[in-house]
């Protein structure tokens, strides 16, 4: 049992290394350490139980991924209106949970600007596209760099997923008003309002409601068109989650952005 364990353990670590681009993190570290301590010291009676459990866990990992890439995702990106040939902009995009199907939806006559400031998240993105043959993609890690080049090159859709929370209110306020000069008149912005009050606080939103989030993006000059409920990825498989949907509102002239936010 203990040698099956021990193997099982090095397909674990192989999984959550690809799971997380490839990058063996301080918590895969210590994950695979406390396995590694359960494959040597439990009794083998106990391994009708960890055993498949285990298996089951070092397989559900990637297969619920390439779903996600490959059918759930781009179902989701299709139902904010994002068409082939549109070009669309993820903010935060880390690696490539939402451009990847992006892409795959707007294929070769679309173009999505991928945009992350972290360059492990930028590495994992490189090579999930090398591997998936994605070449739609543009990757950015200077948001000044996007903000510039829009020019009369809008974007149909906008993405800020999970995102939000790691940022300061100033800078908040600076990126929306930044998104509401990148839009499309017709365009749509997508927000993933994750670690709210509500929601597993975190950050700059753990004192902060949902409906909060929603009044401060209403106020930045845009009104919500939709609230749903949907199946949104975090972390490492999807989750349900609330995804707010937004239009520009006409009527409110919203201030240029006067810097560039310092995140993702």
């Amino acid at each position: 049992a203990g040698h099956v364990l021990l193997s099982t353990w090095a397909s674990l670590f192989h999984m959550m290394a690809a799971m997380g681009g490839g990058e063996i993190g301080a918590t895969t570290i210590v994950l695979m350490g406390a396995f590694l301590f359960l494959a040597v010291w439990l009794p083998c009676c106990t391994s009708d139980i960890v055993f498949p459990l285990v298996a089951v866990l070092a397989v559900s990992g990637p297969k619920a991924r390439r779903k996600w890439l490959d059918a759930d995702g781009a179902e989701l990106v299709r139902s904010l209106g994002v068409q082939s040939g549109d070009r669309v902009l993820d903010f935060g995009c880390n690696w490539g949970a939402y451009a990847i199907p992006l892409a795959q939806t707007v294929g070769a006559d679309g173009e999505v600007v991928a945009v992350d400031r972290d360059p492990e998240a930028i590495r994992a993105l490189r090579r999930n596209l090398e591997k998936r043959a994605v070449r739609n993609i543009r990757i950015a890690d200077d948001w000044k760099t996007v903000r510039g080049e829009v020019g009369g090159r809008p974007f149909r859709a906008i993405l800020l997923f999970d995102v939000l929370h790691m940022m300061p209110v100033d800078e908040r306020a600076r990126l929306y008003a930044d998104v509401r000069e990148m839009l499309a008149e017709d365009g749509r912005l997508a927000i993933h309002p994750k670690h709210t009050r509500e929601n597993q606080p975190a950050r700059h939103f753990k004192e902060r409601s949902e409906a909060e989030v929603r009044h401060e993006i209403e106020s930045a000059g845009f009104r919500l068109a939709e609230r749903r409920e949907v199946r949104l990825w975090h972390g490492h498989d999807q989750e349900a989650g609330c995804l707010l949907v937004f239009a520009k509102d006409p009527t409110p002239a919203a201030a240029p952005g006067t810097g560039a936010p310092t995140t993702p």
